[in-house]
């Protein structure tokens, strides 16, 4: 028996798919995408931090609009360190 795969089957079974879903499935299919080329390229052993710039430049590159999210941390290690 000869049998077709759908990459992107039916939601079930029937209905068809809408614009917007549709939109959605092939904006997840590109985020992964660049996602995997990033961790394809750069292999393991790298910085966090190098690999959300990879990421933002690599989907900024497939056209997708991105920025960073820059999250501010008070340092407090003195707070940990006896008197």
């Amino acid at each position: 028996m000869d049998r077709k795969s759908n990459p992107h089957p039916q939601r079930n079974g029937s209905e068809p798919e809408s614009p917007e879903r549709a939109a959605l499935e092939a904006l997840v299919e590109t985020v992964v995408g660049a996602a995997y080329e990033v961790s394809n390229v750069l292999g393991a052993g790298f910085l966090e931090r190098l690999y959300s710039r990879a990421l933002i430049e690599e989907l900024q590159l497939r056209g997708i609009p991105v920025r960073q999210n820059e999250i501010r941390t008070d340092n407090r290690a003195w707070l940990l360190q006896p008197t």
